[in-house]
C-alpha cells in the first residue's frame, strides 16, 4: 500500500498536461462505473479528446460505461469514490495527470453534444466548422484552438512512425529479394529488372564531376548499323542499378559489379548511367542490374529524428542549420501560433479589420483578379509568424493563392523554398509563379487570375521565428537567376528546364572554369577509347597514366562545380523542389524565411517535416 502511495504521489508531482496524459494513458485504464451520467460522460470524452487520451463507452441503456486510456495497468473506480464531479477531476489528476483546473472548467462549461460510439482518438475526435467561404484559413473561419487540444506526444509519434517506416522498408527488401533471388539474367530482364547484351558506345561528363556512361544493345539488325530498341523494362531516372560483365553469375548476389551509378536518363534505344567512377574497362557486353534504393527511406528517417530531438523547443538540434526546428511546439499543440493583430489587408473597397485596428498595409495584390476568399486565406497566411492553413474544396484557387502569397513573400524580401510531393506539382507552381508578374516587388503584373481546377489537397506555408521580417527590396524580374528547380531534368517538364540547376549553373560565371576541365576530360577519354583491345606494353603504361589523369581531374571538375552550385543556390531567392528534394545536397547547408508545402494532404507527413525544418 505504500509502494502504491508513492506512485500516486510521484504521478501528481510529474505536472499536468497533454503530453503527461497522453503518455499515462498508455500505462493505464481507468474504468468509470455505470454509475457515471451522461453528461458526466460526455465531459469525459471531450476532456480525453483535448489531451490526446483514447476514450470509449460501452453498453445500452443504463449499463452505459466508459474508460479512458489504454494501458495494461486497469483501475477500476467504485460508485461509492465519485460522489460528484470534483472526485471525476481527482481521479484524472491522480492517474492520467490532467490537471484538475482544466477539468472542472470542462465540468463547469455547458454539457458538450451528445456522445459519439466507439473509440476515439484524440484525431478522431477533433471538430470542424465549415464556413461559406471556398477557401479557409486557420484564423478566419475555425474556431480559436487552445493549448489543451494538444493530442499527441511527440516522443510517442516519432517512435510509432518510425517503426512503420522499418516496416515498409523490410517489407520491400524482402520482396526485392524474392524476385531476384536465384534468378538467372534473362529471368530478371524478363521482370523487368534488368538488361542484358549491352555495349558501351559513349562515356561524357555529367553534372557534379560524374561521368555518364551511355550504353545500347550489342546486336544490330543485319546490314543496319542503328542501335535497336531496348526490350521492354522498369528502370526510370533516379534507379540505382549496378553494371556487370553480360555472362557474370551473380545468382548466389555476392559477386562484385563493375561499377554503380544512378539512372540519368532512359531513351528508346539506349540507357545513360551517371557513376562516380569508371572502371578500367567497359570492353565486351555489359548487362545493368536494377538494385534497392533505400535513398527516399533514410531521408524520411532522417527528418523524424530531428523532430525527436527537436520535441522540446528545439534542444537538441542546430537551429542555425534547422530553423524550423522550433516549430514543432507549435504544430503538436504545445504552443499557441501567433499571428500579427495589428495588420489589416485591403481588397478593392474592403477593409480586413484585426481587433480595434482597421488600416490599409503593404499587401496589395499581384493578381488582381482574387476573389475574396482567395484574397482572405493570403492575408491570412501574411500575418501568421509561424504556420498557417490554406484548405478547400477542388476548383476553389488554393494554388492561385499559394502562388500570390509567395510573390507577396518575395516582395519583402523574404527567402522562400516551395515544396510538393510530385514533380508535376512542382513544375505547375514553377510556371505559375514565373506567369505570376514580371517582378517579384509590389506592383508586378498579375497573372491573370488561373485556377487550378485539378488541386484538392491543402497547401501550409511555415514562416520564420520572431518578429516577421519584411525587408526592403527592388523589383526584380523571375529570371533564371533568382528562380531554381531542383531535380532532375528527365523528369522535369520542358517549360521549366530553363530554371532547373544544371541549366542555372551552366550559365553563371562560375561554372566557365569546371567547363574547361570538362573539355579535358573528354580529350582524355578519346585517348582511351582508342586504347584498347591488345596494346602494347607502352601502350598500357599510357592508358595508366590517362586513366589517373582523368581521376584526378574528374575530382576537380567536381570540386568546381560545387563552387559554382553554392553560389548559384545560395544566391537564390526562390527554391522549388519535392519534399524529398528538400534534403539533397544542393541546398542541405542552405535555410529559407518562409517554407511553402503546396498539395500537403498528399504527401507523407515525415517529408512535410524535412522541409519544414528549413526555415
Amino acid at each position: 500500500r505504500g509502494c502504491a502511495l508513492f506512485e500516486i504521489v510521484q504521478r501528481a508531482m510529474a505536472g499536468y498536461g497533454p503530453h503527461f496524459a497522453t503518455a499515462a494513458s498508455t500505462q493505464i485504464t481507468l474504468q468509470f462505473p455505470n454509475s457515471v451520467t451522461a453528461r458526466q460522460r460526455a465531459v469525459l470524452h471531450a476532456v480525453a479528446t483535448t489531451h490526446g487520451v483514447c476514450h470509449q463507452s460501452n453498453g445500452d441503456g443504463d449499463e452505459r460505461r466508459i474508460a479512458l486510456g489504454v494501458g495494461t495497468e486497469v483501475v477500476y473506480v467504485r460508485p461509492e469514490t465519485i460522489a460528484d464531479d470534483d472526485d471525476i477531476c481527482d481521479l484524472l489528476a491522480v492517474h492520467l495527470q490532467i490537471s484538475p483546473d482544466v477539468s472542472k472548467r470542462a465540468f463547469g462549461a455547458p454539457a458538450p453534444r451528445p456522445e459519439k460510439r466507439g473509440i476515439i482518438g484524440g484525431r478522431d475526435g477533433t471538430q470542424s466548422t465549415e464556413s461559406s467561404d471556398p477557401l479557409v484559413s486557420s484564423s478566419s473561419a475555425a474556431p480559436h484552438v487552445s493549448l489543451e487540444r494538444a493530442n499527441i506526444d511527440v516522443t510517442a509519434f516519432v517512435h510509432k512512425t518510425l517503426e512503420s517506416l522499418e516496416l515498409e522498408r523490410v517489407a520491400e527488401a524482402e520482396q526485392n529479394d524474392a524476385v531476384l533471388k536465384g534468378l538467372t539474367p534473362s529471368a530478371a530482364q524478363k521482370k523487368g529488372r534488368a538488361l542484358l547484351g549491352l555495349k558501351c558506345v559513349d562515356q561524357k561528363n555529367g553534372f557534379y564531376g560524374k561521368t555518364i556512361v551511355v550504353l545500347e544493345l550489342a546486336s544490330r539488325p543485319t546490314g543496319d548499323n542503328k542501335a535497336p530498341p531496348l526490350p521492354p523494362h522498369k528502370l526510370t531516372p533516379h534507379d540505382i542499378v549496378c553494371l556487370r560483365p553480360n555472362k557474370a553469375d551473380n545468382t548466389t548476389g555476392t559477386e562484385e559489379p563493375l561499377c554503380s551509378g544512378v539512372v540519368y536518363r532512359v531513351r528508346d534505344t539506349r540507357l545513360e548511367i551517371a557513376v562516380d567512377e569508371t572502371p578500367d574497362s567497359l570492353d565486351g557486353t555489359l548487362r545493368v542490374e536494377r538494385l534497392q534504393n533505400e535513398t527516399s527511406h533514410n531521408r524520411l528517417v532522417d527528418a523524424l529524428r530531428l523532430v525527436g530531438k527537436a520535441s522540446s523547443g528545439g534542444v537538441g538540434v542546430d537551429l542555425t542549420k534547422f530553423p524550423g526546428a522550433r516549430l514543432v511546439e507549435y504544430l503538436f499543440g504545445n504552443t499557441a501560433p501567433r499571428t500579427s493583430a495589428s495588420e489589416a489587408f485591403v481588397l478593392g473597397d474592403d477593409v480586413d479589420t484585426i481587433g480595434d485596428v482597421t488600416r490599409a498595409s503593404s499587401f496589395v495584390p499581384i493578381n488582381k483578379n482574387l476573389d475574396q476568399s482567395q484574397f482572405q486565406a493570403v492575408a491570412h497566411a501574411l500575418r501568421s509568424h509561424d504556420v498557417a492553413l490554406i484548405h478547400g474544396p477542388p476548383g476553389t484557387g488554393k494554388t492561385t493563392a499559394v502562388v500570390e502569397y509567395v510573390l507577396q513573400e518575395l516582395s519583402r524580401g523574404n527567402r522562400v523554398v516551395c515544396c510538393a510531393a510530385s514533380n508535376v506539382a512542382v513544375d505547375t507552381l514553377v510556371e505559375r509563379i514565373v506567369m505570376g508578374g514580371d517582378g517579384f516587388g509590389v506592383g508586378g503584373v498579375g497573372g491573370g487570375g488561373t485556377d487550378d481546377t485539378k488541386s484538392a489537397d491543402e497547401s501550409t506555408g511555415t514562416k520564420s521565428m520572431g518578429k516577421r521580417r519584411v525587408k526592403k527590396s527592388k523589383s526584380s524580374s523571375v529570371s533564371e537567376s533568382n528562380l531554381i528547380r531542383l531535380g532532375h531534368p528527365a523528369r522535369l517538364l520542358p517549360s521549366v528546364l530553363r530554371h532547373s540547376l544544371e541549366a542555372v549553373v551552366s550559365r553563371s560565371d562560375d561554372s566557365g572554369l569546371a567547363k574547361d576541365c570538362e573539355k579535358e576530360c573528354e580529350a582524355i577519354r578519346k585517348r582511351l577509347a582508342k586504347l584498347t583491345g591488345r596494346i602494347s606494353k607502352e601502350e598500357r603504361a599510357e592508358r595508366f597514366d590517362a586513366r589517373k589523369e582523368l581521376r584526378k581531374l574528374q575530382k576537380e571538375t567536381k570540386q568546381r562545380q560545387k563552387k559554382a552550385i553554392d553560389v548559384v543556390v545560395g544566391g537564390a531567392k526562390l527554391i522549388c523542389c519535392t519534399l524529398s528534394g528538400a534534403l539533397t545536397g544542393a541546398i542541405r547547408n542552405e535555410t529559407f524565411d518562409v517554407v511553402v508545402i503546396d498539395e500537403a494532404a498528399q504527401a507523407l507527413e515525415p517529408a512535410c517535416w524535412g522541409a519544414i525544418f528549413k526555415g
